[in-house]
């Protein structure tokens, strides 16, 4: 409707497939209706933004395949989902007004535009359920590349540090079990000692999984030698866990995914509490580098207090 002629508040070019040449995005742009409008009331970039009642907990449907991302559901409010809308909307009030900045000299040419006050999070809950999923998604932030995080990115005067929950979701599963986990890496697999991060997917996969892996999940492929089967590297990981094997091939890594963002939002509503920002980034926080410390203290006890173990956390730098 309001590309339509008698509207004229946006003006559309269609993109389309790169099957003859280079693809292209289609684009809007404010149409002369809009710019008319704009001159007209002397409105300038800060009168322009989203709606603060914006829906910020989004509830998806269960997924028919790997390909398919699910689709945004329509759900009845209970006291759970208003708690969780007024923890994110409180969230997102603190991290507007956030002293952020972005260097966009560090951009490569070509690549996306970032807008430092983009910082809308929205909490994802996935498989039609509020105890499944709920990780928080938005931010200009987790867009970057880790290079441009730590060579771009500022809060207040200072550079940034990543810190990140480390082989969260198999640690989770040795709480939910009351089991201790093993003392060395989780994903450090007898016979696949060169092969960790691609352990770590197929064991991720065989806990999001409701079946046996009959193959290696997309793009692990080159992480392993060619004469390494799925099948002999499942079983090498149900031997290696065996305190957890019972949950492999459960779906239990949705469960865990929601324990991982409660863990996330209490550790951010806990360092709104302390005024040191943090900016999420699925299980990791960027923070400004003076308050890694109180951050990772923060992070390893709201761990310990959702999951009654002992969790890592480790932490990235500028080089």
């Amino acid at each position: 409707m309001m590309i339509a002629p008698e509207m004229a508040y946006i003006a559309l070019e269609v993109g389309h497939q790169g099957y003859f040449g280079p693809a292209r995005r289609s684009t809007i742009k404010a149409g002369w209706r809009a710019l008319q409008r704009i001159e007209e009331h002397v409105l300038s970039i800060e009168d322009f933004g989203l709606a603060d009642d914006q829906e910020v907990i989004i509830l998806r449907s269960k997924k028919e395949d790997f390909w398919d991302e699910g689709e945004d559901i329509e759900y009845d409010d209970t006291p759970e989902t208003i708690l969780y809308r007024q923890q994110v909307r409180d969230i997102n009030e603190w991290l507007a007004c956030a002293d952020l900045s972005f260097d966009e000299a560090t951009l490569n040419e070509g690549e996306r535009f970032i807008d430092p006050n983009d910082r809308r999070l929205r909490r994802i809950f996935t498989q039609e359920r509020f105890d499944s999923g709920g990780r928080l998604f938005g931010g200009f932030w987790q867009r970057l590349k880790k290079k441009d995080r730590f060579g771009s990115l500022m809060i207040g005067d200072e550079f940034v540090v990543e810190l990140d929950y480390g082989q969260m979701t198999p640690r989770i599963i040795y709480g939910m079990l009351g089991e201790e986990p093993p003392a060395d890496d989780l994903y450090s697999v007898p016979g696949f000692a060169n092969h960790r991060s691609g352990i770590k997917r197929v064991m991720n996969a065989m806990l999001f999984s409701t079946k046996p892996l009959t193959r290696m999940p997309k793009g692990v492929r080159q992480s392993f030698a060619r004469d390494h089967h799925i099948t002999d590297v499942c079983r090498a990981i149900e031997a290696a866990h065996p305190a957890i094997s019972s949950k492999f091939y459960t779906g239990i890594g949705h469960d865990t995914q929601f324990i991982e963002s409660e863990i996330l939002i209490d550790t951010l509503l806990h360092l709104k509490a302390m005024n040191i920002i943090a900016l999420p980034v699925h299980d990791a926080l960027i923070v400004p580098s003076s308050s890694q410390d109180r951050v990772k203290e923060v992070m390893l006890s709201t761990f310990k207090k959702h999951t009654g173990i002992d969790g890592l956390v480790t932490v990235e730098r500028r080089e």
